[in-house]
């Protein structure tokens, strides 16, 4: 179970980003209450790179789990840092 609920949330909270940020694109930066809901995902990218930060997310998730999963100690950990 828990290996199931590890990777719903590593690959599912970036999906749920993507999938709201899409849907919302037309008024994310006209209506003020989107900006108040999701504007912390998005505020920092110009207008067409809203999505930007979920792409973000997995590369983090990426980077984190081959450095995790690379040999403790070894050369290819490091170099994968």
């Amino acid at each position: 179970f828990s290996t199931i609920g590890m990777l719903v949330y590593s690959f599912g909270s970036p999906a749920l980003f993507f999938v709201t940020l899409k849907r919302a694109r037309h008024k994310l930066y006209t209506d003020e209450k989107t900006h108040e809901m999701l504007g912390f995902i998005y505020d920092r990218y110009e207008p067409e790179w809203y999505f930007w930060e979920s792409l973000e997310l997995v590369r983090r998730l990426i980077l984190i789990a081959v450095v995790v999963f690379a040999d403790s100690g070894s050369i290819r950990q490091l170099a994968v840092t």
